[in-house]
């Protein structure tokens, strides 16, 4: 038996909200991705000690700031799709995680 949770209103939100973020990291750093935020990333050693360095975001914006200087190096970026299921409990608040998350990609483009 399977059973299905409502999805609730701020799902929704989130969602969209997600979108206009991706669009927003395509559109201040050139990385041709659908979505930095979701998947594992995995990265030749060689690759991540060259550019650890420089790397600064500690928060929600730091998957965004390491493809995009893995991909200054030289790196080849691909997305492999994968499946994502909402659970409760989530630590992110859309308002202030969201507008923080909007400066830190502005700040990455900037400071890269």
């Amino acid at each position: 038996v399977t059973v299905r949770m409502p999805v609730p209103l701020c799902l929704w939100l989130r969602e969209g909200l997600s979108h206009v973020f991706a669009a927003w990291v395509r559109r201040c750093t050139g990385l041709a991705v659908r979505d930095s935020q979701c998947g594992a990333k995995i990265i030749p050693g060689a690759t991540y000690r060259e550019v650890r360095a420089a790397l600064r975001e500690t928060r929600f914006a730091f998957d965004a700031e390491l493809l995009l200087a893995c991909q200054r190096a030289g790196a080849t970026i691909r997305e492999i799709p994968v499946r994502w299921n909402w659970q409760p409990g989530s630590r992110l608040k859309l308002g202030r995680d969201g507008c923080a998350m909007l400066r830190a990609v502005r700040r990455i483009h900037l400071v890269g």
